[in-house]
């Protein structure tokens, strides 16, 4: 959550929070550090001055149209490292390793690791150094079908 505020105060950040999340929230008393959309309909005046906006769980294609707009995307999850890959968007990894090393090779993703300080300066590195080498990996052009076909023809 410091690396969130931190980074919104060069940034809007909006962060798609799990209702686990948000109880987690809550439990560790954070709520001052996040404008989460339910509370910020209860009580507006008290929540103004929030920089990180926390969105209720979304759908899938509503995640997948935020993530295409996203100018870069800090996660944990592989799943989006892959999705940020196909979309040509710049990822950030909130981890110390990744089973997704085809990104790190292909220069969509970048392992920053889960300490505050080093987020907030790997990602407006980042940022201000934007990356223009980047490709989704061979074979990433959603043809796989076509190609397994085309093997399970011949054979």
């Amino acid at each position: 959550m410091d690396a969130l505020n931190d980074l919104a105060k060069e940034m809007p950040v909006v962060f798609p929070a799990h209702p686990r999340t948000i109880k987690q929230i809550r439990n560790f008393k954070l709520t001052e550090m996040v404008c989460y959309e339910e509370d910020y309909l209860i009580n507006p005046i008290k929540n103004k001055n929030q920089n990180v906006l926390a969105s209720p769980l979304l759908s899938y294609l509503d995640f997948l149209n935020l993530l295409s707009h996203a100018k870069i995307v800090l996660t944990d999850s592989g799943g989006i490292q892959e999705e940020t890959t196909i979309l040509g968007i710049l990822s950030s990894t909130l981890r110390n390793n990744t089973e997704r090393l085809i990104t790190i090779r292909e220069r969509t993703n970048i392992l920053v690791g889960n300490k505050p300080n080093e987020i907030v300066m790997a990602v407006l590195r980042l940022i201000n150094n934007r990356i223009t080498e980047r490709r989704a990996p061979k074979y990433w052009d959603g043809r796989a079908a076509e190609r397994i076909t085309k093997i399970l023809v011949e054979n």
